[in-house]
C-alpha cells in the first residue's frame, strides 16, 4: 500500500506483527509456517 493520503507503513507492519503474535498463542502449528517475511 503506497503512502498516497498518510503514513501507513507503522500501521501495517504493526497489524503484521500482531497477526504473528496472535498466530503463535492461538494456532501455533500455523503459525510455525509463516513469518512477517513470508506474508509480504
Amino acid at each position: 500500500m503506497k503512502d498516497t493520503l498518510w503514513s501507513i507503513g507503522q500501521v501495517i507492519a504493526r497489524a503484521e506483527q500482531l497477526l504473528v503474535d496472535w498466530l503463535a498463542g492461538n494456532a501455533p502449528v500455523v503459525a510455525r509456517h509463516f513469518s512477517i517475511e513470508s506474508l509480504h
